[in-house]
């Protein structure tokens, strides 16, 4: 049975299943299947070193981060990282980001997962359209979001465990059938980069690479935050990288360098590993390869909606958000968020199709546009601030690397910024003009938040200064309490007086 701190919320997870988390967030086999074929479609044979280059930087990234959760492990990743090394204004603003960035990226998954499912019930003799297997996975996730973090997290266990299982199978198969062949040093010479857009490819292998602030997120339900969450940190990383890495090899080596955007380009894309794997595993090995789709697609999608959930609960327990979102359920879940969250994100998917808009190439495309240039503005406001956080630390005899490699981690993402920006058309298939716009949203959302903090600490000095306060899940719920006992204390005085309009406004 899990421990229960004084927060209420139960400590049941470690280091691997905090890397377990993650890596389903990631969704290994899922990726392979919905993501690598748009990669190598319009990014070309240079994936294969651009998911080093997305590691490097998320290796940089992930050493001030982890320093960070050593100290602060806290409901709020890294809105409250931001807050506190940043300053709240902008710890409210990247908050906001956030949700711009989330909400966009689970529109995207429930847009394309449900396409999967019908590509991949096609091949089992099952016809449904896509729309019905989105409102299948509201149900199927909405449930299992319902239930506490420890059923998550023992079923995507189990999963990620099945994905690579099959993914390495799939590589084996395909280097006993072609031999060396199979790894081809032909996709990391230099003249691979004279074929397709490296910046396309860039953009979409550091998107495969997202997710790693789950590890924060999860870190009040950690066993040991202090341990637990850098070491899921650094065994996530690890994983997706050569997992990331082997299969991009293999399969542009046996497509070839130069014919695979053409190869891609004159059939159907999203059938091309479905090919491979009946190519090499066989009608048989098809079959437990598509249905391990299914399941992996269900738990990223149950994983993003738990990360989400608890992003939106966490900020609407700092009143930045309507209060009602941050109620929780028997089970300690966000159960407000969650069926909101999921509600809102369907309609939006159901809405757009209605119109005619193809799920996988044009409405998941736009969405993990904006949600990865949400996501890298976040990380790169979160690695400023580890800077400003450890600053004090120097006369503590702190180690010299916290000061020196988050400023490469911030200056990396910088770059990485600037490369999905000039590549956002072509990263959401559309030269549509309006297109191009769409990112301000974010810009937005952080300027937003940054005035809506601004205000807070003009008129509600109080609620400001409790922005992001606390190290850990028990300090925030001690906060949260008094604040809670303090304004019940104040309700008898409010009901016998006049009714001042700032009180209404308060």
């Amino acid at each position: 049975m899990a421990n229960i701190d004084s927060s209420g919320v139960p400590r049941s997870l470690n280091s691997w299943k905090i890397a377990g988390l993650i890596l389903a967030f990631l969704t290994p086999i899922a990726v392979t299947t919905g993501t690598f074929p748009l990669l190598f479609a319009f990014g070309g044979p240079t994936a294969a070193w651009m998911f080093l280059a997305g590691a490097v930087v998320e290796l940089f990234f992930l050493y001030g981060y982890a320093r960070m959760a050593q100290r602060i492990h806290r409901p709020g990743g890294f809105f409250a990282y931001i807050a506190r090394g940043l300053g709240k204004p902008f710890g409210v603003g990247a908050g906001m980001v956030a949700v711009v960035g989330y909400v966009s990226g689970l529109v995207a998954i429930f847009a394309v997962q449900p396409f999967l499912f019908q590509q991949v019930l096609a091949t089992l003799g099952v016809t449904l359209d896509w729309k019905i297997c989105s409102i299948l996975m509201l149900v199927i996730v909405g449930a299992l979001s319902w239930r506490n973090i420890d059923l998550s997290a023992k079923l995507v266990g189990a999963t990620v465990v099945c994905e690579f299982t099959l993914l390495i199978a799939l590589i084996i198969s395909i280097a006993v059938h072609k031999g060396g062949q199979a790894f081809s040093g032909a996709v990391f010479a230099p003249s691979v980069f004279h074929h397709g857009q490296w910046t396309v490819a860039f953009v979409l292998a550091f998107l495969c690479f997202q997710g790693f602030e789950t590890g924060a997120l999860y870190a009040p339900e950690a066993k040991n935050p202090a341990k637990d969450v850098p070491r899921g940190l650094y065994l996530a990383l690890g994983t997706a990288t050569v997992i990331f890495t082997l299969v991009t090899w293999v399969l542009i080596s046996i497509t070839g360098v130069s014919d695979l955007q053409a190869k891609l380009m004159s059939g159907n894309p999203s059938a091309f590993v479905f090919n491979v794997a009946q190519a090499y595993l066989g009608t048989a090995g098809l079959k437990v390869f598509s249905i391990f789709v299914v399941i992996a697609s269900l738990a990223s999608t149950l994983t993003f909606t738990n990360f989400t959930s608890r992003y939106i609960q966490s900020l609407s327990a700092e009143r930045l958000l309507p209060a009602i979102i941050a109620r929780k359920n028997k089970h300690h879940v966000p159960g407000v968020a969650v069926i909101a969250l999921l509600v809102i994100v369907v309609l939006i998917d159901l809405g757009l199709g209605s119109i005619g808009l193809d799920p996988y190439t044009q409405i998941s495309p736009v969405g993990f546009g904006l949600s990865v240039t949400a996501i890298t503005v976040i990380l790169m406001l979160a690695s400023a601030s580890v800077v400003l956080f450890f600053r004090g630390d120097a006369a503590r005899g702190e180690d010299w690397r916290i000061r020196v490699v988050p400023v490469i981690a911030t200056l990396l993402l910088a770059v990485a910024l600037v490369i999905e920006l000039r590549s956002f058309s072509y990263v959401t298939g559309s030269t549509d003009a309006w297109l191009s716009y769409l990112p301000l949203a974010v810009v937005l959302a952080l300027v937003g938040g940054v005035g809506f903090a601004l205000w807070l600490r003009a008129n509600r000095p109080t609620a400001y200064a409790e922005i992001a306060l606390g190290d850990s899940a028990e300090e925030v719920a001690a906060i949260h309490a008094r604040r809670d006992a303090d304004a019940r204390s104040l309700q008898p005085a409010q009901e016998n007086a006049a009714p001042p309009d700032v009180i209404a406004g308060s």
